[in-house]
């Protein structure tokens, strides 16, 4: 990620942006985000469902995303990992409040 040239960004302009995969195909939408107890952050995606309806959240690390105008690429998961990953369990993270600021990488296509 540093090699990225990580930003600031405000945590709630991150909610609903889209993740996109290499072929910028929509992966899903940034739902929250959280900080794990061992101070980790983890960006939560919904995967599946069909307008919000039956969708679930997986967890992406802020380390396998980058920004680029308003979108997320998904840069080192890919596609089916989100699928395979395990659902999100609430309470495994505190959320971050939408005003505060963290680090992102960027990138262009």
């Amino acid at each position: 990620m540093n090699r990225r040239f990580p930003q600031p960004v405000r945590v709630g302009d991150l909610i609903s942006l889209r993740v996109l995969d290499g072929q910028d195909v929509t992966i899903g939408l940034v739902r929250k985000v959280v900080r794990t107890p061992q101070g980790k952050i983890l960006v939560l995606v919904s995967q599946g469902g069909w307008f919000g309806w039956g969708e679930r959240l997986v967890a992406a690390p802020i380390e396998v995303l980058a920004i680029f105008g308003r979108q997320l690429a998904s840069l080192d998961m890919e596609p089916k990992e989100y699928v395979s990953a395990s659902t999100w369990v609430e309470g495994s993270g505190t959320p971050i409040p939408d005003n505060e600021i963290i680090r992102i990488a960027l990138t262009k296509r």
